[in-house]
């Protein structure tokens, strides 16, 4: 019970980490429905990473987004036409997001070296299914990191990996 309780406040504490007084954390819900064409190569929650020029920090347990960012960047973000809603209010229940899954065309990975060199290190390679699983060295996930990966021609799609729970309904 311990070890679970530590771990809660250990997330707890990496989403709601800061990386200066300059810096806001916001809650961002995407509609996901409206970036699936736009954004075929981000995921929505990177998209809106890489259009607040902030650091993804984690999820809540409905899949809402907590990024960080500069005060002067949030009307950009407020903006975006996949963004519903934004909120200061970060729930608890948020979990640190720290991996990436990266599609590729068959074959056509990107090599170790070139994911290296942006930072980032292979956890796994599922050949089968033509994906990466990849975590940056440095912990974070950044919208510079975020543009390096959409230019990248290997890489088909990329979303975070995100720890999420099915929505239970209100009739027994």
């Amino acid at each position: 019970m311990m070890i679970v309780r530590v771990a809660f406040v250990l997330a707890f504490l990496f989403c709601h980490a800061q990386a200066g007084n300059d810096t806001i954390l916001v809650l961002v819900d995407v509609d996901q429905a409206q970036s699936s064409d736009r954004f075929s190569k981000l995921s929505p929650a990177l998209s809106v990473t890489k259009t607040s020029g902030g650091i993804l920090k984690g999820a809540d347990s409905l899949g809402r987004v907590v990024i960080s960012l500069s005060p002067s960047a949030l009307n950009k973000l407020k903006n975006d036409s996949v963004v519903r809603t934004v909120t200061e209010n970060v729930p608890s229940d948020c979990t640190p997001v720290r991996q990436l899954k990266i599609s590729y065309k068959s074959g056509n990975p990107p090599a170790s070296e070139e994911l290296s060199a942006l930072g980032l290190r292979i956890v796994e390679n599922y050949v089968k299914g033509n994906f990466l699983i990849v975590e940056p060295t440095n912990g974070i996930i950044h919208a510079g990191l975020v543009s390096q990966l959409e230019k990248n021609a290997k890489i088909q799609h990329v979303a975070p990996v995100l720890h999420i729970r099915a929505m239970q309904s209100d009739q027994s």
